[in-house]
């Protein structure tokens, strides 16, 4: 690949005498419902982050079960098939399930900060082993092992790496001497089939594309009025309007890259309530009914109050194809062809309905 660096420049203002010039979308994408997660009983619950699935069609998501968590698996209708929820640290239990994911013949896979736990495919879900990190990760599971974002430790800022399904470190990304900032180096990550890396800066929109052999990155960046650069928390995120950033990135098998924004919701007000930090809210779980669960975790309606999300995806040479506010609770990627959305009944019970994404670079969905 030739070392070319494409920049994409959407020019806007703050001034409200000025209207923000917007690139206007080469493609087009449309949003299609598909299955439904949840667990239907009163002893656990979905904890509302990204769920997997395998190629066989099942589906797993983490649920709020005990302190440590656990991981519910669904068929391919999304009815519960089991759930693994074993409390510990030995083999195959859990402190603090971090992501979960299918690998290589679907085995799955529990990631935990310092460890993952391998089970047999579903539906079986036998437990075969535990793999040890020799340091603190922040990672997800990939088709080629677990992809970590940067991640701050007592030795520093660890640089993005991928680590092999016997925990080994097989590739670091070193980022630009300019990304120098902690939250700036701590964006979020995404593993293209290629191998290369999709690293979205922690602080302005701006993804870089670093090839595993290295070289000079592609970098994606936009102007916009909604999204200054550099903007700092001034408090938190229910008392005072929080800044814009990247949620989360995900890569699509036309080599196309999709971009999750987070901004202050239109109608945002300050509000009482604990609703976390900026970058993940704090997991509470009281380990019995889920009713319990809900209530020890900001609700989800207060949390949709707070932040719009906008989906952007763009072709592999750079190009936007299209930009889309999503609906509330629409909020993060299954994988680079499906986005979830996260839903609450009264009582305050999780669901994941899961939407797949289809991307035309001409102007029609197919």
């Amino acid at each position: 690949m030739r070392n070319i660096v494409y920049t994409l420049v959407v020019l806007g203002t703050l001034s409200a005498a000025c209207a923000e010039q917007e690139v206007v979308p080469t493609g087009s994408l449309e949003l299609r419902p598909s299955v439904t997660l949840s667990v239907p009983t009163d002893a656990s619950d979905l904890e509302g982050t990204a769920p997997a699935r395998s190629s066989a069609g099942f589906y797993a998501a983490q649920t709020l079960a005990g302190r440590g968590g656990g991981i519910a698996v669904f068929d391919s209708t999304g009815t519960l098939i089991r759930e693994l929820n074993a409390q510990g640290r030995g083999p195959g239990e859990f402190t603090d399930v971090q992501s979960v994911g299918f690998g290589p013949g679907d085995t799955l896979w529990v990631v935990e900060i310092t460890r993952a736990h391998a089970f047999t495919p579903a539906p079986d879900l036998q437990f075969v082993r535990m793999v040890n990190f020799e340091s603190a990760t922040s990672s997800t599971v990939t088709p080629r092992g677990f992809l970590s974002r940067g991640l701050f430790t007592g030795e520093g800022i660890q640089a993005p790496s991928l680590r092999d399904w016997d925990g080994r470190v097989v590739a670091r990304f070193t980022l630009p001497s300019e990304i120098a900032k902690m939250e700036a180096q701590m964006g979020p990550v995404a593993l293209a089939a290629d191998g290369a890396l999709w690293f979205g800066h922690g602080e302005r929109y701006e993804v870089g594309r670093f090839a595993a052999e290295g070289g000079d990155p592609l970098w994606i960046k936009r102007e916009l009025a909604w999204f200054p650069p550099d903007e700092g928390y001034k408090g938190a995120l229910n008392v005072v309007r929080p800044p814009a950033r990247l949620q989360t990135l995900a890569a699509d098998a036309d080599g196309r890259v999709l971009v999750l924004s987070r901004r202050a919701h239109p109608n945002w007000a300050p509000m009482g309530g604990g609703t976390g930090g900026p970058e993940r809210v704090e997991r509470q779980r009281s380990g019995s009914a889920a009713a319990e669960a809900a209530a020890a975790r900001p609700s989800l309606a207060d949390w949709g109050k707070l932040f719009e999300f906008v989906l952007e995806v763009f072709s592999a040479d750079g190009r936007l194809l299209a930009s889309r506010v999503l609906d509330d609770g629409m909020q993060g990627f299954m994988d680079g062809s499906n986005v979830y959305q996260v839903l609450a009944d009264e009582s305050g019970h999780i669901s994941i309905r899961l939407w797949s994404v289809r991307v035309s670079e001409g102007g029609s969905t197919p």
